[in-house]
């Protein structure tokens, strides 16, 4: 069809046309002024987020950030690279990690550094990917002069929004950062391949830039869906046309979608292990329908960011008004998306993006935890672009209807933005003075989440790192009575309740314990073990080393406990465990003292010295072994002497080393100095028989020497 006002000359999908912008029409001097505008929107959104993410630096590891780098120690080393990612499900956040520990080692504020800085480089992609959209075809004629404005709204609103405080300042949550980060760069690549010269080379940094948020989270199977959702909506005029100028790109990315299948596949093992895909207590159905309240909740945050929780423990949807009224209003807002599909596509784009990035978490997937504000990091962009969209429309007809001069027109743009972006800025200060300490966090989530089991059993396990057992024990005891399962905490009250040797108690929260899945297990039964050979139960001790063994072979506590175990029954194997254990540890004092024990109850006296002999090698002021080796010595042997000159000077309150040494300078006809050290003993336990029974008979002695 053509233009009425230019005949013969067909007329162009707005599609089709080249994105133009005002300034590009004006001439130099206007882009000039627009470069200008960017780069200091681009400055400001740095300042921005330096300034509000200002107090991060200094907050310690919390809830899963310590646990992960202990068990996960290829972490702590970046050579080999392979080895450092081997295994990995998400390795290009693994590597970021490693990075971390070969710059500044456990150094948390190189881990927030990096946090941050990945923070604002998403940020700076966010602001030049929605500048380049509002400045395109059909929506560069409505906001093409203002797009660096809506754009720096936007992405100045996201960037200092205290609902992204958990993806940046909770270093665990680096995985959906990062992946935000590329996920941005996979959209910003493609629009620039759409304006340059040699787009092969931005098409390339788009599959490149997928590949990596695949190798940071799932969650970017997004990606694909969503690209062919924007080329549609705002670049190609059909989909033959989109398909048969970028088939190839397309291509590309379903090759990278196969390499997300493919750790998808191989890490399904993980994923059970890791609280997803089956998780106890919550199946698909159930957690579908938890999934509306949970979204309207971060909707509430969005606009209302106060109430917030690291570990909200939500519960499972089980009333009809705990489904029905959140359910039907997600169910209009996804009807008010696909309404917008036709009328509104750029509105429909951006609900398309709400609903399909929170999908993988939000949808009928079963995760562990059915809440939590890190999912929000790159939803949280499409639901301010359409608040901001919506504010600049409104504000744009209440300025059409009085007369205001271009400067009063900025005022009442730029004072709303400044205020709402100190305000969410403030917020964000403050949610992350929450993060100052491992305690503070931790009791923030129990005031705001009371009947959160596993708050109460981090917050115990916090007092009892700082050694108060009895606000640990308190706290682990309520954690067991909101749920009765909670195996972490039965584990940690055990260790509390063995430390004040309650060895009964402690049993039976072990025995509980061990019925678990978490990463303790083996030192459940190794524990556990512990204290049945205390009782004297040789065999049941052994069961459960057996048990630890087959879970860790290789861990030297399960090791030395499966020795005592057997060294009753099967000495010359208990042996054999102590030996490989001391060519591992040389001179262990536990490992020595067993292992002589042994030695000595199958009448190898001579080995169990030489046992020792060895051992002080390596430990030559160890009071324990310098005391066992002299009392394995002959009565005339005078270096039995000298071994236990050392122990009492190593350890003066140990009484039976001076009773020994005693003994010894006594049977040397040393009385005086066997008196001294039996009076030593004597100070530290006044009814010691021994050193009171040698003390008079030496006395007497003296005494009848002396009036001779």
């Amino acid at each position: 069809m053509n233009r009425p006002d230019r005949p013969g000359v067909p007329r162009k999908h707005p599609r089709e046309q080249q994105p133009t912008t005002t300034a590009s029409k004006a001439g130099p001097k206007a882009a000039a002024q627009t470069l200008v505008w960017t780069w200091s929107g681009a400055g400001l959104l740095v300042l921005a987020g330096l300034v509000f993410y200002s107090n991060t630096f200094t907050s310690p590891f919390v809830f899963d950030d310590k646990g992960f780098f202990n068990v996960e120690k290829r972490l702590q080393h970046i050579w080999p690279p392979l080895e450092t990612v081997k295994g990995s499900i998400r390795p290009v956040v693994d590597f970021t990690f490693a990075l971390n520990f070969a710059v500044g080692g456990w150094r948390f504020w190189t881990f927030h550094a990096l946090n941050l800085a990945i923070h604002l480089a998403a940020a700076l992609l966010l602001y030049g990917l929605i500048r380049r959209t509002l400045s395109r075809g059909s929506l560069g004629e409505r906001y093409g002069k203002v797009a660096w404005g809506l754009a720096l709204t936007t992405a100045l609103l996201w960037l200092v929004h205290p609902l992204q405080t958990e993806s940046v300042t909770y270093v665990f949550q680096r995985f959906e950062s990062l992946m935000g980060l590329f996920f941005i760069a996979t959209f910003y690549c493609f629009v620039r391949a759409q304006d340059s010269r040699w787009p092969v080379w931005w098409y390339a940094g788009s599959v490149a830039s997928f590949l990596l948020a695949v190798g940071c989270k799932e969650v970017s199977i997004a990606i694909p869906p969503l690209l062919v959702w924007y080329d549609r909506a705002f670049l190609a005029p059909s989909w033959r046309e989109m398909f048969r100028k970028r088939w190839p790109f397309y291509v590309s990315l379903v090759g990278v979608l196969g390499v997300l299948g493919a750790l998808v596949f191989y890490s399904l093992p993980k994923y059970a292990g890791g609280g997803m895909l089956v998780v106890k207590g919550v199946s698909p159905l159930g957690y579908a329908l938890t999934q509306p309240g949970v979204i309207l909740h971060y909707l509430r945050l969005t606009v209302w960011p106060q109430g917030q929780c690291l570990d909200y423990g939500w519960p499972v949807a089980t009333t009809a008004w705990q489904i029905v009224p959140p359910l039907l209003v997600v169910l209009a807002m996804m009807g008010a998306t696909v309404w917008c599909i036709w009328r509104h596509p750029a509105l429909g784009f951006l609900g398309g993006c709400f609903f399909l990035i929170l999908a993988p978490s939000s949808s009928f997937i079963p995760i562990r935890d059915l809440a939590f504000e890190h999912r929000m990091y790159l939803p949280l962009a499409a639901v301010l672009m359409v608040l901001v969209l919506g504010a600049y429309e409104l504000i744009r007809r209440v300025l059409t209807v009085g007369t205001t001069t271009p400067f009063e027109r900025f005022l009442i743009q730029a004072v709303p933005v400044l205020v709402i972006t100190v305000v969410l800025g403030s917020f964000t200060l403050l949610r992350n003075q929450v993060y100052s300490s491992e305690i503070a966090i931790w009791q923030d989530i129990v005031a705001k989440s009371p009947n959160n089991a596993r708050g109460y059993g981090n917050l115990g396990l916090m007092f009892m790192l700082k050694h108060d057992s009895k606000t640990a024990e308190a706290f682990f005891r309520h954690a067991i009575e909101l749920k009765p399962d909670y195996y972490d905490a039965h584990y940690n009250l055990a260790l509390v309740l063995t430390k004040k040797k309650n060895r009964e108690e402690a049993i039976k929260h072990y025995e509980v314990a061990v019925k678990g899945d978490a990463w303790f297990i083996p030192l459940a039964h190794c524990n556990l073990a512990s204290l049945l050979m205390e009782k004297g139960e040789m065999e049941e001790a052994r069961r459960h080393c057996e048990i630890a063994l087959k879970m860790e072979p290789k861990n030297p506590t399960i090791q030395f406990n499966y020795a005592n175990s057997i060294a009753a029954s099967e000495p010359d194997r208990a042996i054999k465990v102590y030996e490989q254990l001391l060519l591992k540890r040389p001179g262990d004092p536990g490992v020595t003292a067993n292992l002589a024990d042994t030695l000595l109850k199958l009448g190898r006296r001579g080995d169990a010295i030489r046992v020792y002999r060895q051992a002080l090698n390596v430990y030559p002021n160890s009071a324990g072994l310098n005391y066992r080796l002299a009392t394995l010595l002959p009565e005339d042997d005078p270096e039995a002497i000298r071994l236990l000159e050392i122990v009492v000077y190593e350890q003066p309150r140990f009484a039976k080393a001076h009773v020994a040494l005693g003994n010894r300078l006594e049977g040397r006809g040393q009385l005086r100095e066997a008196a001294q050290q039996y009076r030593m003993a004597l100070a530290i336990d006044p009814k010691d028989p021994v050193a009171r029974a040698r003390l008079k008979s030496i006395v007497r002695v003296l005494s009848k020497q002396a009036s001779q």
